[in-house]
């Protein structure tokens, strides 16, 4: 008796397009077999016949692709399309498997973003971020990463290892083109405070360009956690009055910070000391503009 042609038995029979495969009951052929539609085929693609290898521009869902041509070893998918992980997508977010669009807050870089989140539409990026142009930066100038116009510079008015006042001098230098409004910068030193349970209190003794009236009320405020070298800051705020430091000119502030109860501080190991008797760098001087850091790091 002769057997019943089926899926396994070595031969082109019934409706297959090719040994053992490419007809409604058997699995598709796999690539180089012969066919007569996509169906055929494993990859979903028949060319002249024959099941062709997956390509990224054969508008079918195949290889490793999340959705038709794009994804997986092919380009990022569009917004909509499915996908397993998000670099199968052009936003780079992939959510619900699905390609999100992509947004200010998704923790990718994508879009016009300069930098993860920041830049071009979103908010300005900061200190040390990636940016295209000035626009791009919270500190006001780019040079392929976002810097500062305005160079911190510190001096020890007292170099005692133990003290009754801290008198950190500050010397702030503008090194951009334009002017630097002053009313719109705040600095903050670090420091520990030790065991006196009293309130700081801060004078300023001297400024370059006028009077100490530009010199607003300083805020005094706790670090928690504790940090090495310090558990607390002294930020320096300045008035409306404050005069601007004009391009390639510099704003100096001598002042200094006691306790009420004469207990002492010891500022040798204090995060931003430095013991200099002149004006240096120092980028454990943090400087603000409207709130975002332009200048050094905090502990």
């Amino acid at each position: 008796m002769c057997d019943a042609a089926n899926c396994s038995d070595g031969l082109r029979n019934q409706a297959e397009t090719d040994i053992d495969c490419g007809s409604s009951g058997c699995s598709p052929c796999a690539v180089g077999a012969a066919c007569a539609v996509g169906a055929n085929c494993q990859s979903g693609v028949c060319v002249q016949q024959i099941c062709a290898t997956p390509s990224c521009e054969d508008f079918v869902q195949n290889g490793d692709e999340t959705a038709a041509d794009c994804g997986g070893a092919c380009e990022p998918c569009p917004t909509g399309p499915e996908c397993t992980v998000g670099t199968d997508c052009a936003s780079g977010v992939c959510a619900a498997e699905a390609c999100a669009p992509a947004r200010c807050d998704d923790g990718v870089k994508n879009g016009s973003e300069s930098d993860v989140d920041c830049g071009k539409g979103c908010k300005p990026c900061q200190l040390e971020q990636a940016c295209v142009d000035d626009e791009d930066c919270a500190t006001g100038e780019c040079d392929t990463r976002c810097v500062s116009t305005v160079r911190v510079e510190l001096q020890a008015g007292n170099r005692d290892a133990m003290t009754i006042c801290v008198q950190p001098c500050f010397n702030l230098v503008n090194e951009g083109a334009g002017s630097v409004a002053l009313k719109d910068l705040s600095i903050r030193y670090y420091y520990t405070k030790g065991q006196s349970q009293g309130t700081e209190s801060y004078g300023c003794y001297w400024v370059n360009n006028g009077d100490c009236n530009q010199v607003a009320p300083p805020l005094f405020s706790d670090l928690s956690p504790q940090r090495a070298g310090a558990n607390r800051y002294i930020e320096l705020r300045f008035t409306d009055a404050a005069k601007p430091i004009e391009p390639g000119q510099s704003f100096v502030l001598q002042g200094g910070f006691c306790l009420p109860d004469g207990k002492m501080f010891t500022q040798s190991d204090d995060y931003s000391y430095n013991g200099s008797a002149t004006y240096e760098p120092s980028s454990k001087v943090v400087l603000l503009r409207g709130g975002v850091r332009i200048w050094g790091d905090a502990p």
